[in-house]
């Protein structure tokens, strides 16, 4: 009887529904002015107590949750013309402190200790570097390690590249380009691993070495992926005349320019390596993560002439990886390079930036567009978000409301179900209910700082679009109207239609509590996404007008 009264009302009803789009973006934060330089991945993250971490350099400065520096410190390395000493990646101890790993050339020193070089460099060897990784806090030094060269021969450029911690444990992924290399007084020469190894080893949090995996081959190592028991690293396969030897006999044979994902277990032993995108560039990929089943996601934008595992050339792509075997489970693309993914609160957020309209696929067929704004005169971004199945669950593109310039994100970042997006930011840029400060009209007035999506069970954000609240969307197809009705009697708050190339639009409908009748009569015949606001979140379906 409450469907037919409600049929009746919507009839002679005016009333139109007020479009409010949905703040997938929680807040944005600034992070330093006037930066021209991009920031690389890991410069910005996340900590568990709520505030974030932010290299320069050699310096590490943590802040907390109101933009407040709770403290700053700085290693310092000796002053060699044309080298740069920096921290190419942080991560958080869980102690208030954090774990960071870089590169350096001669004598890095922390307070009242220092790291002495295996080899005393000279001449033309000032211009090599050595990588380091350091558990470090407010109080000062905990504890250091350093890879570099045993002796002068053929002097590399040594780095770390990706550190991470879980259960008490730290992980950490270098990468060796010098010859006769030492780490942890075990020397690792060039005839038996070449002269570019990816390290991989497990540190306790007190700084003992658990154990060292050092591949034999050439490889250049990319990022490093820990949860649980699940350890991965992504990376370059340079290509040589012997197959990449990870140990535990898994290999890779000879496969000049690929990128590849290798696993290996708490203990250090290599599981699977597969090659999952040929004939590219380490520039190309963009990011790593791993869900809580053990899978893993890779993302970055395809190679001119790849076809494998089913990325499209020249795309954008999101991979998952089978954790137990290294299979493609499914690929999903885009027109433009994707940033990311991270995996965070059961789902998978990516980002990109565009110059143009975005094509992103939403699942094994469809595909929705961001249209580019007309104001648009630089880049844009978006943001969007799968479930471990590849259906897209949401998404957001920010649109220039003015100025001269635009801007990029550059990575993901997760934390505790935190998601941020860092990257170089300026004036007009509107990202879902956020609008950036301004950095006046001049090209060049750029600034570092992060937007961040809040994730987490009742909080408002783009988790929302997920809220488990049984709907019921009748009929479909529908032509005149469709109606609407929640379960348990949650009350609907709004109701918004976009079309299939993801414009608004704003039929009449009628609310009665937990019901809804949504007069089609004026819409186009064609595929819609029904947004679905209630008391518990939000709820995405699709329907047909006929």
């Amino acid at each position: 009887m409450k469907k037919i009264i409600l049929q009746l009302m919507i009839a002679s009803s005016s009333v139109i529904a007020a479009f409010a789009q949905t703040p997938l973006v929680e807040k944005y934060t600034k992070v330093d002015m006037n930066i021209l330089a991009t920031p690389a991945k890991g410069t910005v993250i996340p900590t568990s107590d709520g505030g974030y971490f932010m290299s320069k350099g050699l310096s590490l400065i943590k802040y907390d949750s109101l933009n407040a520096v709770v403290w700053t410190q700085n290693l310092k390395a000796t002053e060699r013309i044309g080298y740069a000493h920096k921290i190419n990646a942080i991560c958080d101890d869980g102690l208030g402190g954090a774990i960071i790993t870089g590169e350096f050339n001669g004598t890095l020193s922390f307070g009242n200790d220092s790291l002495a070089p295996f080899y005393t460099a000279s001449g033309s060897d000032l211009y090599s570097a050595d990588a380091f990784v350091a558990r470090i806090n407010q109080t000062g030094k905990i504890w250091m390690h350093r890879l570099g060269e045993a002796d002068n021969f053929s002097l590399g450029t040594d780095r770390g590249v990706s550190v991470k911690v879980t259960n008490n444990k730290v992980y950490w992924l270098a990468h060796g380009k010098g010859r006769n290399l030492r780490f942890n007084n075990v020397n690792y020469p060039s005839n038996q691993y070449s002269n570019n190894i990816a390290l991989l080893c497990q540190l306790s949090l007190d700084g003992t070495v658990d154990w060292v995996n050092v591949n034999k081959g050439f490889l250049q190592p990319a990022e490093l992926a820990v949860h649980g028991n699940n350890i991965f690293f992504t990376g370059f396969n340079l290509g040589s005349s012997t197959a990449i030897n990870f140990g535990n006999n898994i290999t890779i044979s000879y496969s000049q320019g690929s990128l590849i994902a290798v696993k290996f277990n708490n203990t250090g032993e290599a599981q699977w390596a597969v090659i999952y995108d040929s004939d590219n560039s380490i520039n190309n990929y963009s990011g790593t993560a791993i869900d809580n089943d053990g899978n893993l996601y890779v993302s970055g934008l395809s190679s001119k002439w790849t076809a494998s595992y089913g990325i499209r050339p020249s795309s954008g792509y999101l991979v998952k990886i089978n954790g137990t075997d290294g299979k493609q489970v499914w690929t999903r693309v885009s027109n433009f390079g994707i940033k990311g993914p991270v995996f965070s609160d059961g789902k998978i957020y990516i980002a990109g930036n565009t110059n143009g309209s975005v094509y992103l696929q939403t699942n094994g067929t469809d595909s929705i567009e961001f249209k580019r704004s007309a104001t648009a005169t630089g880049t844009e971004q978006w943001v969007a978000s799968f479930d471990k199945n590849g259906t897209m669950l949401g998404s957001v593109k920010a649109s220039v409301a003015g100025g001269l310039v635009g801007s990029t994100i550059e990575y993901l970042e997760s934390t505790n179900n935190r998601v941020i997006m860092a990257g170089i930011f300026s004036y007009g840029n509107v990202f879902g209910n956020v609008t950036l400060p301004m950095t006046g009209m001049n090209v060049g007035a750029y600034h570092i700082g992060f937007f961040e999506i809040k994730t987490g069970s009742g909080s408002v954000g783009i988790e929302n679009k997920w809220v488990q609240t049984p709907i019921s969307l009748y009929p479909n197809p529908a032509k005149a109207y469709f109606m609407i009705e929640t379960a348990d009697n949650t009350p609907i708050l709004s109701i918004s239609l976009r079309d299939i190339s993801g414009k608004k639009v704003n039929p009449q409908y009628l609310l009665q509590n937990n019901l809804a009748n949504v007069n089609t009569a004026m819409l186009h015949t064609g595929i819609y996404f029904v947004e679905i606001t209630t008391t518990n979140g939000i709820t995405y379906k699709k329907i047909l007008i006929d």
